[in-house]
């Protein structure tokens, strides 16, 4: 019963809009332009709708190629997408902006249940049994992607093959250029993940400006929340992870990461660690000079709940 007692804890109050942003917010007010039923071509239906159409889905639709909507569009459950054989990824919204989710359940996918792009929103949604991850995003550094995933339940993606590699319940790479405000690439905030072959949520490789926030992490087979070479700034903040197997939040070779008001108990090795990889200097020798990818540096853990003494306060760069 501990996960319910806990999360109790960090209950808001407040109006959709100051949950979910003011823009995904007017999203889930505004009526539907189309109503789509299953069975049907979703990516014809998208194309023939203009940009920015709220276009609402109902049933079943098992598809045979991922789903592209078109910039600011907006794809409303309940409905479910199901991989019908060889689909790489549910959604690829890498060459969209602004698309907005809600309501669906996503499964079943050879890699991601969703490819996130500029101006992702993904709230209230289901994603599970996908091979690499339930929502998996390579930004390229991209300057102010603002992508939101919220409010979501991910669990039981990933593979064994991959674990320690790519897989996990959410992966985000090189999120933004560094120095960018946290939330201003990806925010994650309100998620349910468990159960997870890999990490619950994961940056890595030089990512920046991100939040992750309010979210309940556990059971998952590495880490509940592993930030890693990564630039920075990052806030982790208010999170619960418990029952992951290594460890609950984990910051690897990064910098101006902020750690607090988590509660991290219970996990497998550690509840909450900072570590020195001299691998990732090796590995990713690029980002040695302009960003400090690979080094502690301002790693501020502070005002958090755990079972076990905090690892890595003796490092240089970091203050408990």
């Amino acid at each position: 019963m501990l996960k319910r007692v806990i999360i109790t804890a960090f209950v808001v109050t407040g109006t959709i809009t100051a949950v979910l942003g003011s823009g995904t917010a007017s999203a889930a007010r505004r009526p539907c332009d189309v109503h789509i039923e299953a069975p049907a071509d979703l990516n014809q239906r998208f194309r023939k709708e203009p940009v920015g159409a709220v276009i609402c889905v109902s049933g079943t639709f098992r598809i045979d190629s991922s789903l592209e909507p078109r910039d600011g569009q907006v794809i409303r459950g309940h409905a479910t997408i199901v991989n019908a054989g060889g689909v790489e990824d549910g959604f690829y919204l890498a060459q969209a902006e602004d698309v907005k989710i809600a309501g669906l359940e996503i499964m079943g996918f050879n890699t991601r249940g969703v490819r996130c792009g500029a101006g992702t929103r993904l709230v209230r949604s289901v994603l599970h049994h996908n091979a690499q991850n339930g929502v998996g995003c390579n930004l390229d550094n991209r300057a102010g992607s603002h992508i939101i995933i919220a409010h979501n339940q991910v669990y039981a993606n990933g593979d064994p093959s991959i674990e320690g590699n790519t897989s996990g319940g959410m992966k985000f790479v090189r999120s933004g250029l560094p120095g960018a405000r946290p939330g201003n690439s990806v925010s994650v905030r309100h998620n349910e993940v468990w159960g997870n072959i890999g990490n619950g949520i994961w940056f890595d490789i030089n990512s920046a400006g991100d939040l992750i926030a309010r979210n309940e992490v556990w059971d998952n087979t590495r880490s509940g929340i592993r930030y890693e070479i990564s630039a920075g700034p990052g806030m982790i903040r208010r999170n619960v992870t418990h029952g992951n197997a290594w460890y609950g939040i984990w910051i690897t070779s990064s910098a101006k990461v902020v750690v607090r008001e988590n509660i991290a108990v219970r996990n497998g090795k550690k509840d909450i660690i900072v570590i020195s990889d001299e691998r990732a200097r090796l590995t990713f020798p690029e980002l040695g000079g302009t960003h400090d990818g690979y080094k502690i540096v301002n790693i501020d853990v502070a005002g958090n709940t755990v079972a076990r003494e905090v690892a890595g306060c003796s490092l240089d760069g970091v203050s408990c």
